[in-house]
Order: C-alpha cells, then structure tokens, then sequence
C-alpha cells in the first residue's frame, strides 16, 4: 500500500532535511503523504463491521493525521482542531 510506504519515510526524510537542508522535500512529502491518503479513503471503507480492520484503518489514518500535522508543524503552518 502506498500510504504505508509515504509514512514510513518520514524519520528517514527528516534526517535527509537535516543533513541537506533541502527544505523543499517537506512540502513535497507532506503533499504526496495526502495524495496517497485521499487514494487510500476513496477506495477503502474505513468504518464498517469487521471490528479488527476498522481499527487497523483507523489506526492507519490516525498515523496520517499525525505525519501531516508534524510537517506542517514544521514548516509553521498551523492545522485547524476541528473540520
């Protein structure tokens, strides 16, 4: 899954910033890790009956929420509390 795969990346893209100062990988990155997340919401139901994987979704998109909220914190933008 390619969501899984963008997450993963992080800590190593973070090191690569740190050691390059190549700030521009962090929008690129965070726009790619919300393509991949609004794929994977299109084509996956998250809430539905099988209690293990609604919770494996949801784990899988609380991950994402945290990801994307660290690169925005990182490049000072601020994210809402509530949609």
């Amino acid at each position: 899954m390619e969501l899984i795969k963008s997450l993963i990346r992080f800590p190593d893209l973070i090191q690569d910033i740190a050691e390059n100062y190549q700030v521009h990988h962090l929008a690129e990155y965070v726009l790619a890790v919300a393509n991949d997340f609004h794929r994977f919401y299109e084509s996956q139901k998250i809430i539905q009956d099988d209690e293990e994987l609604k919770s494996a979704r949801l784990g899988l998109a609380k991950a994402t929420y945290i990801i994307i909220k660290n690169c925005l914190d990182l490049m000072g933008i601020s994210t809402p509390k509530k949609m």
